[in-house]
């Protein structure tokens, strides 16, 4: 899977992945760890390089939680679109929905949520 070939349009991308993007050198180590997080994970709906580019936080977090599993010897079920891991480990099955929370985009604020709370004391 191809994570650095921009996909989104430029007014889409997340700010972390176009600052991984810039070519520095601990910036070209960190694509390098993260595209072996990559490995042996599907894109099951397609969509998964597009929202890694333009979401970035909560697909950075899935292939963390994949490489993180594999490296435990967890064995994968990828028949189902969804929860985001089916995995079988130390003889236990269980299922995985890996959830972030994300800060609020600028445009989607609402007035007065993220505001200074303390600034009326």
């Amino acid at each position: 899977m191809d994570l650095y070939t921009v996909v989104a349009p430029e007014d889409s991308l997340h700010p972390h992945f176009k600052h991984i993007l810039k070519s520095i050198p601990s910036n070209l180590y960190a694509r390098k760890v993260i595209a072996s997080w990559a490995e042996g994970f599907p894109d099951r709906d397609g969509k998964f390089v597009y929202e890694f580019q333009t979401t970035f936080n909560s697909s950075l977090w899935e292939l963390y939680l994949h490489a993180a599993l594999r490296e435990l010897g967890a064995e994968f079920n990828w028949e189902h679109y969804a929860p985001d891991f089916t995995i079988s480990l130390l003889g236990h099955q269980f299922l995985l929905e890996a959830t972030t929370a994300n800060h609020l985009r600028q445009h989607h604020r609402q007035p007065g949520v993220g505001s200074n709370l303390l600034s009326n004391r």
